[in-house]
């Protein structure tokens, strides 16, 4: 029978590597990390928050609604779908209303770098969220909006946040999530990011087992400290070895993405197998570059396998990150390619 653990609300986990998770929500642990991160955030009482994020989602949930909600923020909202249709509309509501406050997943600043007429948005302090912060598409954006991007490191299971980056430093291509702010403590047990809190929350509402150890609860991605600023790379259980050497999709596909003929955002690179059923690192992906002419730019990698896959094939959460599992799932059960 699963375990219940009594809360004022249920949320769920992104679902990115797995099945979505329930979790419940304590009303005084909410209080407290808004309270908490309202002040690493430096925010002031006027400030006004603006989101397109869907509110089963705890970075539209909490960042965008229940903290504002708490503190006294306006909120401007938009439908995500219609922001998916037409991201310029973002942009036009941040002008508009003067927004100072805007969460968004790392695909979206690459969309709206590509998709949106540049505008000067220095007066909104935008915050790369959900997913491992990436420099390049980061300064894209920055230079296109005349504006600041800064990292944060958060899930449901904290109630959100966990650091927040007050600077742009970098790593591997990465940047900052920053620095862990009250009543978080962060460690690396393994190249694995481990927390404690005051928020986190006690296990799965569905009974699902919470990985920890030594008192520390385990996330599940891949990080490093450096002088107390946490860098994020990606997800453990989307790593995988190929002839005893670690393979890390982000750092690859962070590369890969900068590629020209290769869509932005829309690739993954998973474990498959070659044409002797050995494994081997693929990468899959969308845009208009042949595989073989990718293949030469990435094979220093560990890449030995590219395939191209029509528009919209890639699979991706609620959050907008890829779903490696599901992505190699399929391309496991519906294609067979050569190797190129």
């Amino acid at each position: 029978m699963p375990t219940h653990y009594s809360g004022d609300f249920v949320q769920f986990s992104s679902g990115t590597t797995g099945l979505r998770k329930q979790i419940a929500y304590q009303g005084k642990a909410l209080r407290l990390h808004n309270e908490a991160y309202a002040l690493a955030l430096s925010a002031k009482k006027d400030e006004r928050v603006i989101s397109w994020l869907p509110h089963y989602h705890d970075m539209g949930l909490i960042a965008c609604m229940l903290m504002p909600l708490q503190l006294g923020y306006d909120i401007i909202a938009m439908s995500n779908l219609s922001w998916v249709s037409k991201p310029q509309m973002l942009v036009d509501a941040i002008l508009k209303h003067d927004a100072t406050l805007c969460w968004q997943p790392n695909f979206a600043f690459q969309m709206m770098a590509e998709r949106c007429a540049s505008a000067d948005l220095s007066k909104t302090r935008f915050i790369s969220c959900a997913e491992p912060v990436f420099d390049r598409v980061s300064q894209r954006f920055e230079e296109h909006f005349s504006t600041t991007v800064r990292g944060c490191y958060a899930m449901a299971e904290n109630v959100f946040a966990v650091t927040q980056a007050a600077s742009a430093r970098t790593m591997k291509g990465f940047r900052t999530s920053g620095k862990v702010f009250e009543s978080n403590q962060v460690r690396i047990i393994d190249d694995e990011i481990a927390i404690r809190s005051d928020y986190l929350f006690s296990g799965y509402q569905s009974g699902e087992t919470m990985r920890s150890k030594d008192g520390w609860y385990l996330t599940g991605d891949h990080g490093a400290l450096v002088e107390d600023e946490l860098f994020v790379f990606g997800r453990v259980d989307d790593s995988f070895k190929v002839r005893g050497e670690k393979i890390i999709p982000e750092l690859i596909e962070a590369e890969a993405n900068m590629i020209p003929g290769v869509k932005p955002g829309r690739i993954a690179c998973v474990a498959g197998e070659n044409s002797d059923h050995e494994e081997v690192a693929v990468l899959i992906y969308e845009g208009s570059l042949s595989e073989s002419d990718l293949y030469k730019q990435v094979r220093h990698l560990g890449i030995e396998r590219c395939v191209q896959v029509p528009a919209n094939w890639l699979v991706k959460s609620s959050s907008g990150k890829v779903a490696r599992k599901q992505c190699r799932l399929k391309l496991a059960s519906n294609l067979q390619p050569e190797q190129k």
